[in-house]
């Protein structure tokens, strides 16, 4: 299903730029001090390869003209990251890499590449993934073994469905959570946790908690005891990534390790925060708002975290 000539005509801008190159970040009275990325404020993040690579784009609408950047957070500096054609946009990222889809011609062919980024390869997603009415895609995952698309049909919109990288099967309608990097894709929740509501899980550990709705408690679940524990009452939205929990509500965030019980609270200035988790680092962001990234800056965790 792949094809083996790469794109090299549309490759990686050298280019290398600065936190400092694009203006300082308004970090002033952070806790612990955040230090800023090389991203606009206008800008949209998409993905990440979880590790120490984003991938963001600018302006984040509108009709100017748009560029995407991968931003090394360790190095903070920015390089350009070209599409592979003139109609083409970057539209995913993940530890699998990027994804690349462009307007016009066939509706099946994607192109995939690093991250960070190296060249572009084409890639026919399978046919069997529109069927059944269904009338387009947008991939919204990329793994090292499976990529995950929206796809939307004349009476649906965004069904997920997940094509294998190894053999390019075809899943759909899973419940489970997933894994892209797994050649399983469903993840097994264990015993003693598939019946509680969760939504986040990375073995021995799960969150659960309402806050995709509105704020709420952010509760902590082991498959290695029946007790639960409030980690935080006051969340607007988590993420669990290994050990590792994350979460913002208005002006305050923070990380917790469940396995050690160690946290860091994070003070974030501004009218609204929010915290991502990338491998070892905190992505901090000031007035996020609607797809607008804000203000980006970085925490990173200690080694002994």
């Amino acid at each position: 299903m792949r094809h083996s000539a790469l794109l090299l005509a549309f490759v990686l801008s050298m280019t290398v730029i600065t936190a400092s190159a694009v203006g300082a970040v308004p970090f002033k009275g952070s806790t612990p001090a955040i230090r800023a990325l090389p991203v606009s404020s206008n800008s949209q993040l998409i993905g990440s390869d979880g590790i120490r690579h984003l991938l963001v784009v600018a302006p984040a609408a509108g009709t100017a003209p748009r560029t995407w950047y991968d931003v090394d957070i360790a190095s903070r500096t920015r390089s350009i990251v070209s599409p592979p054609g003139d109609s083409c946009s970057v539209v995913a990222a993940g530890r699998g890499g990027l994804a690349a889809q462009c307007a016009g011609g066939d509706r099946n062919l994607i192109y995939l590449s690093g991250l960070p980024f190296d060249a572009w390869t084409a890639y026919d997603v399978p046919t069997e993934v529109l069927v059944g009415g269904a009338t387009d895609f947008t991939v919204t995952g990329v793994g090292t073994h499976w990529l995950q698309l929206a796809v939307d049909g004349n009476h649906y919109a965004e069904v997920p469905v997940w094509v294998s990288r190894d053999d390019a099967r075809v899943e759909r309608g899973l419940s489970s959570f997933v894994d892209l990097n797994s050649a399983a894709l469903a993840v097994t929740v264990c015993k003693r946790l598939r019946s509680a509501s969760l939504v986040g899980y990375s073995a021995p550990w799960a969150i659960g908690g309402s806050w995709r709705t509105t704020p709420s408690s952010l509760t902590i679940r082991s498959c290695n005891s029946a007790k639960s524990r409030v980690l935080t009452k006051h969340a607007e939205r988590a993420q669990l990534s290994g050990s590792l929990a994350a979460w913002s509500y208005e002006r305050d965030a923070g990380v917790a390790n469940l396995a050690t019980g160690a946290v860091q609270p994070i003070r974030i200035p501004g009218a609204k925060a929010a915290a991502l988790l990338v491998g070892r680092y905190v992505l901090a962001q000031r007035n996020a708002h609607d797809q607008f990234s804000g203000e980006v800056g970085i925490v990173r965790l200690p080694e002994k975290f």
